[in-house]
């Protein structure tokens, strides 16, 4: 929970509940009309990872957790919920029974490329997916994954019971009054089965990968009622993908700037269009309600918090996070991290081989050049925008690390702003639940720490030379 937080601060304050279902964690919200968060608990999460490639959580610890979140939420502030929202990471996915709710597979993680090879099949016609979608063809989207499934755990007798869904589906049926087999625009986009243009789903990509739509939930808006809560009859009134609700939560964003969030993965959002022709970024929906939609260029990083997870497991530090500041400042020639983990995302959209150092040494340089290589990845994105961002706000758990933001800012010769709001997400969430609902909400006006560029010849050296360790491995760029 917030330190030191005085209930009596908010007890006459009309609030917006978030309930956020990330990689990580299970996290409970509660933001004023101001967009400030005034109350936050969290449960961790287990994610298991039982081969190469699969990554896996469990559906019902998932909800236990938020369930548990909801319990211990103080009498007094319960009365002064208005709405709520839900927000949940986009390309996880399971299948669950219609009738008891019960789940009937593991949620399979948006990391989980299980499923990669069935996808070659459809390389003649990404061109076309990606025009109806919006998305390039991968395995991180939910579309194989749902195949995968459906082959896997013999559903094909039984599919007017099953659903197989992202995550929010069956949350909002165990969470609501209702009982909903409901799924919002965001995370329906994020299965490669959504029609961009008709904002449902698209008939021509459900039979390109085999898939019947009898298996999926119906589409609403991310603005809409979806239900009631349990026991509560709070609204809620807002779903959406975790990164589709930052936008909504940094009031100085322009349509000349560029918003970077950082946490197991990393994504930018920008109003900005690609280089012509390019079509190597993604087309995503940030906003949708019953008469109207808004769609950003996104860009997505793979290997970012999960890049050092993974490296965690091989070399133990316990104290990284108050080390690597340190680290940052005084490591001048770290040696460089060919950052593959789980697969490149854009511009490259290849596997990449497998994830290395070149000439990085030691522990503390390995982990610097991670940093660094998620840098150099974010970077590489920018630079396929029309024009560059003539600012960037970054937000995510790793946004706190300031030379991270240094370097971002550097390679990019345009100011950085680190938002002091560490939930972003959920503060758009929470933002969109309220307009839903009409009441007042408005966007938090953050204090901003400022990043200015800096003249690192050596870096931009390491930069070029890992650009071309990527191109060797992919051709595509």
């Amino acid at each position: 929970m917030l330190a030191d937080l005085s209930l009596t601060h908010v007890m006459s304050t009309p609030l917006t509940m978030v309930l956020d279902a990330g990689s990580h964690a299970c996290r409970l919200i509660l933001f004023n009309p101001s967009g400030k968060s005034v109350y936050l608990r969290h449960i961790s999460l287990d994610t298991h990872n039982p081969a190469a490639g699969r990554f896996e959580q469990d559906a019902e610890q998932m909800l236990s957790g938020l369930r548990q979140l909801i319990a211990l939420l103080p009498v007094e502030l319960q009365a002064q919920i208005q709405q709520c929202g839900l927000c949940t990471q986009r390309s996880s996915v399971l299948a669950w029974s219609r009738s008891g709710g019960q789940p009937l597979s593991p949620v399979i993680s948006w990391r989980d490329t299980r499923a990669a090879d069935q996808l070659h099949a459809l390389s003649p016609h990404a061109a076309r997916i990606r025009d109806i979608s919006g998305l390039q063809l991968s395995a991180h989207y939910s579309a194989s994954k749902i195949a995968w499934l459906i082959n896997h755990y013999d559903l094909n007798n039984t599919h007017y019971d099953v659903c197989i869904s992202p995550i929010a589906s069956y949350l909002l049926y165990h969470l609501l009054e209702e009982r909903p087999c409901l799924i919002d625009h965001s995370n329906a986009q994020r299965t490669l089965l959504f029609d961009r243009q008709q904002l449902d789903w698209s008939n021509e990509l459900a039979e390109r990968f085999t898939i019947s739509q009898h298996y999926l939930p119906d589409c609403r808006p991310i603005a809409c009622l979806y239900g009631h809560l349990t026991g509560s009859h709070i609204p809620l009134t807002a779903v959406c993908g975790d990164q589709n609700g930052i936008p909504h939560a940094i009031a100085a964003l322009t349509d000349k700037d560029a918003l970077i969030n950082i946490g197991t993965g990393a994504f930018i959002l920008t109003s900005i269009e690609e280089k012509a022709q390019q079509k190597k970024l993604l087309n995503s929906l940030v906003y949708s309600d019953a008469t109207s939609s808004h769609f950003m260029t996104e860009a997505t990083v793979n290997g970012a918090g999960s890049a050092l997870e993974w490296f965690q497991q091989q070399s133990p530090r316990n104290d990284l996070f108050s080390k690597l500041p340190e680290w940052l400042s005084h490591t001048d020639d770290p040696g460089m991290f060919i950052n593959t983990h789980v697969g490149l995302g854009s511009p490259w959209w290849c596997d990449g081989g497998t994830a290395c150092f070149i000439n990085s040494p030691t522990p503390q340089t390995r982990y610097v050049a991670i940093i660094e290589s998620i840098a150099f990845l974010l970077y590489h994105n920018l630079q396929q925008l029309s024009h560059m961002p003539e600012k960037l706000f970054v937000s995510g758990g790793l946004s706190k690390l300031d030379g991270l933001c240094q370097i971002i800012s550097t390679l990019s010769s345009a100011p950085v702003y680190q938002s002091e709001e560490v939930e972003a997400s959920a503060s758009g969430c929470a933002h969109i639940a309220a307009r839903s609902n009409d009441h007042k909400s408005d966007k938090p006006v953050a204090n901003y720490r400022t990043f200015i560029p800096q003249k690192q010849p050596a870096l931009t050296d390491r930069y070029r030379q890992f650009v071309g360790e990527l191109r060797s491995r992919c051709f595509n760029d």
